[in-house]
Formats: C-alpha cells, structure tokens, sequence
C-alpha cells in the first residue's frame, strides 16, 4: 500500500483521543482504561460508560484482536489507499467490547477469515501513528468467537513505566467532554436517552442508524459546525455487542 504521506486526511487530534493516536510512537497499543472496574474505554470520553467511575487512564495492551467483520473495496479508491484495501473491524483480545475499525494490511483479502487473530502494526503519518492490523504469527486452533463478551476480567496494570511524570494521564482525566469534527452531537442519534433492558436493545440499533445518518449528512456537506472538510468517502461500524457490519459510502458530488 502506499506510504504514510500519501494518506488522508489525518484523525483530528484532541485532548480526548490524543493518546490513541500518537501511541504508537512507541509501537505499543494504548487503550482509556477504568481503574474502578477494569473496563477498556473506547471511543476516549471522561466518564467510564459502565461504572461511571472518573479515575481513567492510558492501559498499553497486546495489541492482539479478533477480526470481527471486514470489506473489501475494489471501487472507493482513496489517496493513500488505491484499490483494493480492506476496512476491517476487530475486537481487542483484553476487553471484546472495545472494536476498532482499521484497515487489514500485509495480507491478501483471500487470506481472512472472521474470528483469525489480528495484530496491530503502526503506521506514521505527519504526527500521528495509525494502528492496522494484520493476521498475527500464531493462530488458534479454531476460530474465537464473535460474540463480544469479555472472556475475562483482569487488574489494570499501572502507567507508571509509560508515562513516569504522569502528564498523559493528567490530560485525559481532566477535561470536559465537548464536541469533536465528525462526532454525532446527542439530538443525531435518535432514542438514546432512558431505557433499560428490551428498551436499551431497541436504543443500540437506533443509535446505529444514528451513525448512518450522520455519515450522510457529512457526505453531504450539511454537518455545519461538526462538518469534515472535503468529506468524500465515509466508514460506519457497528458496535457494542452487536454482530459486526462495515458500510462504506461515497459522495458522488
């Protein structure tokens, strides 16, 4: 595939997201984790989604995942990414709630299979790492399963080593939550407040039709002060515990 100077355009770098995307500096994997109840956050944001705990803070993981779900595009080309390329979407081995959407690399379509282990392989670009998967060394005996449910909980391990003054800690435990260039605000996502149970099932599809909608609007130039520049080509995953999907659209103006 071609070098990093050749992709775009770049993930915009923020206080919330900024550990993701430069942790690779180091060629290691770093993950928002709780330090209450041992949850892997991601997307970044300030509060623990299932404990509401505030104590966050980078975990470096394997940087091992599961592929989940992938397209090939033989017809979106993109600079930096000719045709064909793979989007694919893979769940971390640490916390199988936590699924990343990336591109598959150093294989060929032909060589994936949902539930092959993936590892992560970093790519520079300008001031940011990419992390990409490809199929890792060592496969299991048998595919992992697609079900999304943390096979096990463990103790977060402490940052101390990657970050002795504590400074990237600082930056993601205290700042506000506002909005970020390509981030649904709330009123997008139609039927995500109250519910629990049936209602909260009924709240994820919702909020993934909210993202479809949201890829249309950004495609279609109307995102106003959310608005991508030059939003051409646009990725929508599902997430959660839901069965994997990738929708790729394409503005044709």
């Amino acid at each position: 595939m071609a070098g990093p100077a050749a992709r775009s355009p770049l993930p915009q770098l923020t206080l919330d997201n900024e550990v993701f995307w430069t942790s690779g500096a180091d060629g290691r994997l770093r993950i928002l984790g709780c330090e209450s109840c041992s949850a892997l956050i991601h997307p970044p944001q300030p509060v623990c989604r299932y404990c509401h705990g505030h104590a966050l803070s980078p975990v470096p993981v394997s940087g091992f995942a599961t592929l989940i779900g992938f397209t090939v595009s033989h017809r979106f080309a993109h600079p930096g990414l000719p045709s064909p390329y793979v989007v694919a979407h893979v769940m971390l081995e640490e916390d199988p709630r936590v699924r990343l959407v990336t591109n598959a690399v150093e294989c060929s379509p032909s060589d994936l299979s949902l539930g092959m282990r993936m590892e992560v392989v970093f790519e520079q670009a300008e001031d940011v790492w990419l992390p990409l998967f490809r199929p890792a060394a060592e496969q299991p005996a048998s595919p992992a399963s697609l079900s999304g449910r943390p096979s096990s909980r463990r103790a977060l391990a402490p940052c101390a080593a990657d970050d002795p003054g504590g400074q990237v800690r600082g930056q993601v435990r205290h700042h506000r939550h506002r909005p970020v260039a390509g981030r649904p605000p709330p009123d997008a996502l139609p039927g995500v407040a109250g519910g629990r149970g049936r209602r909260a099932g009924r709240r994820g599809r919702r909020a993934h039709v909210g993202l479809i909608h949201e890829a249309v609007t950004q495609l279609r130039g109307s995102g106003g002060a959310r608005q991508v520049a030059n939003a051409r080509v646009a990725v929508v995953a599902t997430g959660g515990l839901t069965t994997s999907g990738v929708l790729l659209l394409r503005s044709e103006a």
